[in-house]
């Protein structure tokens, strides 16, 4: 197996946020099947930051940014269990608060058994305690300009509407890391979240 430098891993990434804008699964599989020369720890982190690329551009490309993750998992096991729960695929799931990429992976992936489940969930509730920590409050008369009205409505400036943008990327995010803590929850039967 090759070592990956930052210059192809860069390239992979660009070649497959590319093929996502075009919905070709035929150029996943082609980059897919360029990334089996490499180590599995390499390949995977590859999947994961193409997928967290699309998912930084707009939320509700889960469902569509999953079939890279499907198809992932399928061309290489491996992928989506090198490095334990440290994995790259995993991470994706985390960071992203994507139950599509959840599904899938817990779809795509056999064997996972309620350690696995109990193992994810303490990282999510870890990761979550993290991510809410380190959001301030918006105050809407502070953080927007709210341009001239026009035809009776307010036009956002375009720095009020990456911000709103951000904040509803946010918001879903953690709507998705919430909805995948209760399913984990569920299934590995905590009745009482303090037993974490």
């Amino acid at each position: 197996m090759k070592e990956m430098d930052k210059d192809k891993t860069e390239e992979f990434i660009r070649e497959l946020v590319v093929c996502f804008h075009k919905g070709s699964k035929s150029g996943y599989a082609k980059v897919l099947d360029q990334l089996m020369q490499y180590h599995a720890l390499d390949a995977a982190t590859v999947v994961r930051r193409a997928i967290l690329r699309v998912l930084d551009e707009s939320y509700h490309y889960g469902d569509s940014i999953a079939v890279l993750m499907e198809m992932a998992i399928r061309k290489n096991k491996e992928w989506a269990l090198v490095n334990g729960d440290k994995n790259p695929l995993v991470e994706s799931i985390m960071l992203s608060g994507s139950m599509d990429l959840y599904e899938c992976y817990t779809e795509e992936v056999d064997g996972l058994t309620n350690e696995w489940y109990k193992a994810l969930l303490m990282n999510m509730v870890r990761m979550n305690t993290q991510i809410l920590a380190s959001f301030d409050h918006i105050l809407r008369t502070r953080e927007f300009t709210c341009g001239l009205i026009e035809n009776g409505y307010r036009r956002l400036d375009e720095e009020d509407y990456q911000a709103l943008f951000l904040a509803t990327q946010r918001y879903n995010r953690l709507v998705g890391i919430h909805k995948i803590i209760v399913r984990l929850i569920d299934i590995v039967g905590i009745t009482n979240i303090q037993a974490l």
